[in-house]
């Protein structure tokens, strides 16, 4: 974080949209009903803080959530750095590796038999893990989330090829923008009324049934056209928020919505 007086800040977390989306789950879900492949070998990949913060959210006697790889290739678990400077925010990968794909899941995992798959990679590697999905006895629910180095005019093609066979489109407000040039971008000032016109002008257009945008700070949009989700229509939704524990909206992030 850089401050008002230009000095830095630094604040390790756990993270990543598909990691969040997990922790989100817990809430309504058992451990046993979720899982996600973690990247690294263990939990000994961790520093002691974060490695406690994971095993909290799973339940030991049961089975694990967390899927790590079976080979011990060595390689630390994922990594970024999110850089905030006022509003303006910043993403890199420090050790970025390829995303993995269905076909890189053990054929004995859970993941092969659940009800939803959250994908958060390029849409070019999203196609091949729909492909593999044809393979499968049952239809997967399919969640999109896309990567942030995807995000450009020169990933528009592969999104738009996959789109049609994704349920859920789940970028958060900047990078919906950011697949499109410069030029082709939507100009409105007001906030909520650029979200909007991205999703009903843009996004349905190239078939995404159902869109639900992450804004932080302003709340989720959701635009639904699959009566199978429920009511057809869109709305602004705030934070779920427990009832212990009430969050004031300045401590919320704006880009990403985590909270401190």
């Amino acid at each position: 974080y850089v401050q008002k007086d230009k000095s830095t800040r630094k604040d390790t977390q756990l993270g990543g949209g598909g990691f969040w989306a997990c922790a989100g789950a817990r809430i309504w879900l058992k451990p046993n009903a979720i899982c996600m492949p973690v990247g690294g070998n263990s939990l000994t990949d961790l520093p002691g803080q974060l490695a406690g913060q994971l095993e909290k959210l799973d339940v030991q006697d049961e089975i694990s959530m967390w899927i790590w790889r079976e080979e011990r290739t060595g390689g630390s678990i994922l990594q970024s750095e999110i850089k905030y400077d006022g509003h303006e925010r910043s993403f890199r990968y420090l050790n970025p590796r390829d995303p993995l794909t269905l076909s890189c899941i053990p054929s004995t995992s859970q993941i092969h038999s659940a009800r939803y798959l959250h994908f958060c990679c390029p849409p070019s590697n999203l196609s091949s893990s729909l492909e593999h999905l044809l393979t499968y006895p049952g239809r997967s629910l399919v969640v999109y989330e896309p990567i942030p180095s995807a995000c450009s005019p020169d990933h528009y093609s592969a999104l738009r090829d996959v789109l049609p066979n994704v349920d859920i489109f789940s970028p958060n407000h900047e990078e919906l923008e950011l697949f499109f040039d410069i030029s082709e971008r939507i100009p409105h000032e007001d906030f909520y009324q650029r979200i909007e016109s991205y999703c009903e002008t843009r996004y349905h257009d190239l078939g995404a049934k159902t869109i639900i945008v992450r804004a932080g700070s302003h709340e989720s949009f959701i635009s639904n056209r699959n009566e199978a989700f429920g009511k057809i229509g869109s709305e602004w939704l705030p934070p779920y928020r427990t009832p212990t524990k009430r969050l004031r909206w300045s401590r919320i992030q704006l880009a990403l919505g985590i909270v401190f």
